[in-house]
């Protein structure tokens, strides 16, 4: 960790504005990880260009305006990372007042798993083309989950979009 921190260091001493970093937080510990990601953070907003490769998907979400996926050598896809997001699966978990007896097929919707009144779906596509048909069935609350970076990385990996 202590060779990290001074790789680190004197990569940003002088504040350069471009960097290239590949998986720059291996041994760090969480308090030095977060350190790292306000400064990165300060250096985007005046302006530096920061290359941030990382299989840590979770801190590329929390750094990254953009993010390349590349598989087998070439890149499959370049774009915004809450574009990116915007484009995978929902999941929506809803809790109806009452426990409905049968659940309607909701096109583009998928149950996932159900216990009483609460149910998880699966989305894919616009989740407003859901709500009618949920709303019909009376909710009482609604929770709609964006997927995190890996899930979209992973279904590109799987050979999806």
């Amino acid at each position: 960790g202590m060779k990290q921190k001074l790789a680190i260091a004197i990569a940003l001493q002088h504040a350069p504005p471009l960097l290239l970093l590949d998986e720059p937080t291996t041994a760090l510990d969480p308090l030095v990880r977060e350190a790292l990601f306000r400064l990165l953070r300060e250096l985007r907003t005046r302006g530096h260009t920061i290359f941030f490769s990382s299989h840590n998907l979770a801190e590329v979400e929390q750094i990254c305006d953009r993010v390349a996926i590349l598989r087998a050598g070439r890149l499959v896809l370049l774009d915004d990372v809450a574009a990116l997001r915007s484009r995978g699966v929902r999941m929506v978990e809803v809790v109806f007042r009452t426990d409905p007896a049968a659940f309607p097929a909701i096109p583009g919707a998928t149950l996932v798993s159900r216990q009483g009144a609460r149910f998880v779906l699966r989305v894919e596509g616009a989740v407003a083309d859901v709500l009618p048909p949920l709303h019909a069935l009376g909710i009482e609350d609604i929770t709609i989950t964006a997927p995190p970076l890996e899930e979209v990385f992973l279904d590109y990996y799987r050979g999806g979009p």
